[in-house]
């Protein structure tokens, strides 16, 4: 069972929890911080 919930494609979204709560991300998105190389070394 958890494989099928790990293995599925299921886009996801902060909208709700922006709308609810009034958060507001500040920090870089994922992507382009890990691309930045700070988490790996060459």
């Amino acid at each position: 069972m958890a494989r099928r919930l790990v293995s599925a494609d299921n886009p996801t979204s902060s909208a709700l929890t922006q709308e609810r709560l009034g958060w507001q991300p500040v920090h870089p998105k994922l992507i382009p911080d890990l691309e930045k190389g700070h988490y790996f070394s060459n």
